[in-house]
């Protein structure tokens, strides 16, 4: 698979990627019960034709993929992964690195 993986950084993250792609961010990867899940990502699409992604301005956006309260649950799990990439909209070429955000909720 071509491009490189890496883990998003929640400290950079809030920084828009260097090209053009996507950055995933969970605000908390270690959720147990009445914490907020907050998965979001910052997409930087400098070029309208690149995403099909529409945004405005310089295009860089920031957009909520999933909030909600992490409920009680039973049993516990690690090494969870969240996994973002842009694909191109014409030809689902990739479009920056692979983001990689591990996540664990007891």
């Amino acid at each position: 698979m071509p491009g490189n993986f890496r883990h998003a950084d929640p400290v950079t993250a809030t920084r828009p990627p260097a090209e053009s792609g996507m950055i995933p961010v969970l605000d908390d990867t270690r959720l147990t019960a009445g914490d907020r899940f907050h998965l979001h990502c910052t997409v930087n699409n400098p070029q309208p034709d690149l995403l099909n992604v529409p945004l405005e301005g310089y295009a860089v956006e920031t957009e909520t993929v999933l909030d909600f309260t992490w409920p009680q649950v039973g049993g516990s799990a690690d090494g969870l992964m969240f996994y973002g990439l842009c694909c191109r909209a014409s030809s689902f070429d990739f479009v920056g690195d692979l983001q990689i955000v591990p996540w664990s909720y007891r």
